[in-house]
């Protein structure tokens, strides 16, 4: 029944999420996008879903769960009945590279499946309040908000983001109990759909560029394990005992996939605007997109800033544009701060974390590290045993940030082409209007990760052995298959958007 819960969550958000799109005439998409944008669309739904119904009062129980999930199915399933006879469009992803991309996507479930919840963030920052909401706990009671006497907190982070627990809280709902393994179900599919919000997100451009940004995206070793077989196929079966396996309960690839999506549904929605005749509103696209944008900052608390990074690209974006086609941004960021506001005015009352940049970011540290070397006393370990990374490299903080993206954006074993074909893509973007904002949003979000660690509490090193700077950086990875996959496409300036 545990895995029956898990598959029933599944098909719900995918239903879900199907009832939201538009027509196949008036956004073309082939049946694999159609699935994979429709299966974000609806797991960011039903998070939001479910913090506005705790937000409201109501219990997260059975009968609640259980209401959204059969609402989710019903009105996909409605959809599907009137819109069966549409046609669908084309794949972009033809010969060989299709069944490549689907085996990586099947393999990235069935490995999910394969490793039960095991490592420190899955359980303590994810599962634990997933199996508080199982159980009936009010988000705002005192297992969430408690501070325990001289124990400290009774969670690590307690304002980090429900959506995790959410989807695992309905799993365990759909199936009846708790299991470690099954309620990752809905969790499996991350990796497997970003290509396909991709190739949508890119199909408006050509179809090569469609066909190159999903396979730039499926090829991404990154997006299943860190350092991707080299140790040979023995790694397979590490079970997620260190720090290189980017599958499971964490909240990294759920941020990635729905950030990747709002990205390319608003890519979509930025061209739709710019014609003067559009077969497809460009609100409907927006507004998607603004609920994948809410969806990824309901995963984890970088989401909220990088919706902030895309504000700022796309101010900027309107600026270098004249102010022109500047409705399609607002809609998706007017979307996204409605469907977050039950989890901000929750969050607000939440205690505050050693993460908690708003305060960290201030002048005054950002001085200090400039000008200072890094400190070994909030090393966990003794700093030399960090070898030469501490003993024979530079303590300034903003080198060391520097060579740490640098090893990352060089790791072929963890990227492969994508960063370098990336960066083809923000030296194309200055050619092509349409995309400017989205070189912005790419580039101020590395900008903004290297902020975040130059104020960091933690110690530097420690992070770095800890993947940190590469559990950043997968955020990025739909803005920057998008950018790498444009380079394929028509190299004439577009009089669109």
């Amino acid at each position: 029944m545990s895995a029956l819960g898990g598959l029933i969550v599944v098909l719900a958000a995918w239903l879900g999420g199907r009832a939201l799109l538009p027509s196949r005439t008036a956004l073309p998409r082939c049946g694999w996008e159609e699935q994979g944008i429709a299966y974000l669309l609806g797991s960011a739904t039903l998070v939001l879903a479910a913090m506005a119904a705790t937000w409201a009062g109501l219990p997260f129980s059975a009968v609640t769960a259980g209401a959204l999930l059969a609402l989710s199915a019903f009105a996909g399933g409605w959809r599907l009945l009137r819109d069966r006879r549409e046609p669908l469009a084309d794949r972009a992803l033809k010969g060989w590279p299709f069944p490549l991309v689907v085996a990586l996507g099947l393999g990235s479930v069935a490995l999910t499946l394969a490793w039960p919840l095991n490592e420190f963030d899955p359980i303590l920052h994810f599962a634990f309040k997933g199996r508080l909401l199982f159980g009936g706990a009010d988000p705002a009671g005192e297992a969430f908000t408690a501070i325990a006497g001289d124990y400290g907190r009774v969670m690590t982070h307690p304002n980090y983001p429900l959506g995790v627990p959410f989807l695992e809280a309905f799993a365990a709902h759909a199936g009846g109990g708790w299991s470690d393994r099954w309620v990752q179900a809905p969790l499996a599919l991350w990796s497997a759909c970003l290509p396909a919000a991709v190739s949508l997100g890119l199909r408006g451009l050509s179809p090569a560029a469609a066909r190159a940004g999903a396979l730039i995206a499926a090829c991404t070793p990154a997006l299943y394990a860190r350092e991707f077989l080299s140790g040979g196929l023995a790694d397979l079966g590490a079970a997620g005992l260190g720090e290189e396996k980017m599958l499971g309960g964490r909240g990294d690839l759920p941020l990635m996939a729905l950030f990747g999506a709002g990205a390319a549904l608003l890519l979509i929605a930025r061209r739709c605007g710019a014609r003067t005749r559009a077969g497809l509103p460009a609100w409907r696209p927006a507004a998607l997109a603004g609920l994948c944008l809410a969806g990824g900052a309901m995963m984890k608390n970088e989401g909220l800033a990088l919706i902030g990074v895309v504000a700022i690209a796309l101010a900027l974006g309107a600026l270098l544009e004249g102010g022109r086609n500047w409705r399609p941004g607002a809609v998706a960021l007017g979307v996204a701060a409605l469907a977050l506001t039950p989890w901000l005015v929750h969050r607000g009352a939440l205690p505050a974390i050693d993460e908690n940049y708003s305060e960290q970011v201030s002048l005054e540290r950002i001085g200090h590290y400039l000008t200072v070397d890094e400190s070994d006393e909030n090393s966990p370990i003794r700093a030399e045993n960090y070898g030469e990374d501490w003993t024979g490299a530079s303590r300034w903080r903003p080198a060391r940030i520097g060579r740490y993206f640098g090893s990352e954006f060089l790791d072929l074993l963890s990227w492969g082409l994508l960063w370098p074909l990336a960066a083809l893509g923000l030296l194309h973007a200055l050619r092509r209007r349409e995309l400017r904002w989205l070189a912005l949003v790419l580039a101020g979000g590395v900008a903004l990760y290297a902020l975040i660690l130059l104020v960091t509490p933690w110690f530097l090193p420690s992070l770095y052995k800890k993947g940190i700077p590469a559990r950043l950086l997968i955020h990025l990875a739909g803005p920057a298959a998008l950018l790498a996959g444009a380079v394929f496409g028509p190299r004439k300036t577009a009089a669109a958007g």
